[in-house]
């Protein structure tokens, strides 16, 4: 439990700052937005999607394509939180769309969604730093030993103080 409440506090301040710095939404054509409607893969690519769910979904997409969640709630000023069994998202509140996409959610083991490269939640941070490099690290919480790697392509691993990959976020690039 105290792993959600850190993911969730970590989350809503990550998005309420890249979301006040971000570019004006993404805007995906028709064909775009049926193509990434029909993915069915397990394919994490930064910036965009983790599997079938991808940035500027609209909650009435999300909800088609996945219908209702395990849990939802308020996520800081501006954002809903939709929890499902391998993801959670972030929904803008007054845009309804996708602002970004966590995998997994809580304490779930589930790993099956993977970068190009391989990486995904269980892999050791040396993995991560051979297979993607180009990132920032920052301590996300010192005092317990949690950190993070940032990729300007849109992508947040996080590391549990074991130094495994225990949650994988996209964002929009910056």
């Amino acid at each position: 439990m105290k792993i959600v409440a850190l993911c969730s506090l970590a989350l809503s301040a990550l998005i309420a700052g890249a979301c006040a710095d971000a570019p004006p939404a993404m805007q995906r054509s028709d064909q775009d937005v049926t193509k990434l409607m029909a993915v069915n893969d397990n394919l994490i690519v930064p910036g965009e999607r983790i599997g079938p769910v991808f940035l500027g979904m609209t909650d009435a997409q999300l909800y088609k394509k996945f219908g209702n969640p395990s849990e939802s709630r308020q996520a800081g000023t501006g954002f809903t939180a939709y929890f499902y069994s391998t993801f959670m998202v972030y929904v803008g509140v007054s845009t309804h769309k996708v602002a970004s996409i966590t995998s997994p959610t809580g304490n779930s083991t589930y790993s099956g969604y993977a970068t190009r490269e391989g990486v995904k939640v269980g892999s050791s941070g040396l993995e991560v730093q051979a297979k993607l490099p180009g990132s920032s690290l920052t301590l996300d919480s010192p005092a317990v030993g949690y950190s993070k790697y940032n990729y300007p392509s849109g992508m947040v691993l996080s590391l549990d103080p074991t130094g495994t990959v225990y949650s994988v976020e996209i964002i929009p690039a910056y």
